[in-house]
């Protein structure tokens, strides 16, 4: 309620709620806030939209009935019985009273809004169920509404909230999030309030962040609504689908244990241990003098794309060493680069690792055109077509990780490790996947020389 006032007292300009299903949300905010705020405000235009028309004009009508029980004893306010449709409805004008006068309309988030201004927009639940979540055409085209129509209809003091339950990293919450963190637009208050209460301490960067301190002041552990869903049952739910818990009931829809990958199946390596040492006065690497053993290879993974200066996407560049069935990523280099930045990297890192004579590339996006240029320059580039979609190709090579558990990776105090465990562990729910891509790249390359995978390719007999 807190931050429900701080909108009323026009503190808060932009307010993102993410709850559970089930608990009241809609409830709290699409009705009994909304009758509150015009019976208090009476000259407000409100819209409220969500999934669909239908079930937005509910909404509309238990505001409406609401007021009509209510809003002339508690608030000195009538229903206009002259425009009382559920989905479209305004107050009714005092004698006298020239202003403007409030009213309710209700529309299908991605419909149309002509014609309606709005000094409170509410948006409930844009997403009807996980089968839209995993839409991109549909989060695509909630971005374009909320840009083009909802954010058009707001007045210059006008508020806009968001309460949706989470399914996917990339959702309109997320979005918002994501712009709140580069200063785009209005300054947002998000409240997250989790099925269970979390301890900061115990998160990863990121969650940890985007948490912050339980809203209610709840102890680690304690349910958000014990009557409905208890501890031991969210506890059930979490051993057995991480996605749902941490998604759908904690509203983090990138799970901290890990997706398709999982958190604490990846080992993890000291450089004191690596048979290869970074010269500290040139940075290139060259084999450890007294090292008992050494890689039975080293090689180069590349994605690149083009519209990284500016989009979402980046630039990504790994290191890998093979040894028998084990896989090191070495070393990563991720950042938004320019195509002559691209090939300045390639070259760069060659320099680092001599050894490394194999440089996959991805074949698309900015790939071709970085392999037809370095083919004229340096040796070992390797064209790698894609063949299967981002899900498919990360779930061929995550028995790597999750099951023979012979991925390392180094230890956390390497400044890309914690991001890259938190995009890898999150996919395909994350914002970006590009490491993901060159991971999936490198060891399906690698895996062709495992002793392991190669003694798979010929049929066991009797079966």
């Amino acid at each position: 309620m807190r931050a429900l006032l701080l909108v009323a007292a026009g503190k808060v300009k932009r307010l993102v709620i993410s709850m559970p299903p089930q608990h009241g949300k809609s409830e709290l905010v699409s009705r009994w806030f909304v009758a509150w705020m015009l019976g208090n405000f009476p000259w407000l235009r409100v819209i409220l939209a969500s999934y669909n028309k239908e079930f937005a004009s509910e909404w509309g009508e238990k505001v409406r009935d609401t007021l009509e029980e209510w809003g002339k004893e508690i608030f000195g306010v009538e229903v206009d019985q002259r425009s009382s449709a559920k989905h479209k409805w305004r107050l009714k004008r005092p004698p006298g009273y020239k202003g403007n006068i409030g009213r309710m309309d209700s529309v299908g988030i991605g419909g149309s809004a002509n014609g309606k201004a709005a000094d409170l927009l509410i948006i409930d639940d844009p997403i009807k169920n996980g089968d839209e979540a995993l839409s991109a055409t549909i989060r695509a085209k909630h971005k374009r509404w909320v840009q083009q129509v909802a954010e058009a209809r707001l007045s210059a003091d006008g508020a806009l909230i968001l309460v949706m339950t989470r399914w996917h990293e990339d959702d309109l919450a997320g979005w918002l999030y994501e712009q709140a963190l580069q200063g785009i637009g209005e300054d947002l208050l998000v409240v997250v309030l989790p099925a269970l209460a979390l301890d900061p301490e115990h998160l990863p960067p990121g969650a940890k962040e985007y948490f912050g301190e339980d809203p209610l002041g709840r102890k680690p552990g304690e349910a958000l609504c014990p009557a409905l869903h208890n501890r031991a049952k969210l506890e059930a739910v979490q051993s057995r689908d991480q996605h749902d818990f941490w998604g759908v009931f904690q509203q983090f829809p990138h799970n901290v244990a890990g997706n398709v990958f999982q958190r604490d199946k990846f080992q993890r390596f000291s450089y004191n241990a690596c048979p290869l040492v970074c010269d500290p006065d040139t940075g290139v690497w060259r084999r450890r003098k007294n090292a008992t053993w050494t890689f039975d290879r080293v090689i180069q993974s590349w994605d690149f794309t083009y519209g990284s200066k500016n989009g979402r996407s980046f630039c990504v560049g790994q290191v890998w060493g093979q040894v028998g069935d084990d896989y090191w990523l070495l070393y990563q280099v991720r950042a938004k680069l320019t195509f002559d930045q691209m090939l300045e990297n390639v070259k760069r890192v060659s320099s680092l690792f001599p050894m490394a004579g194999t440089k996959l590339i991805e074949a698309k996006a900015a790939g071709p055109d970085v392999i037809r240029q370095l083919r004229k320059e340096i040796a070992g580039i390797v064209d790698v077509p894609v063949r299967a979609d981002k899900i498919v190709r990360g779930m061929a090579v995550c028995p790597l990780v999750n099951t023979y558990q012979n991925v390392f990776i180094p230890e956390d105090f390497v400044e890309w490790v914690p991001l890259f465990l938190q995009e890898v562990c999150a996919f395909p729910m994350f914002l970006t996947d590009d490491q993901v891509d060159a991971m999936s790249q490198a060891l399906a390359y690698l895996m062709q020389f495992s002793h392991r995978f190669r003694s798979f390719k010929k049929k066991p007999k009797g079966l």
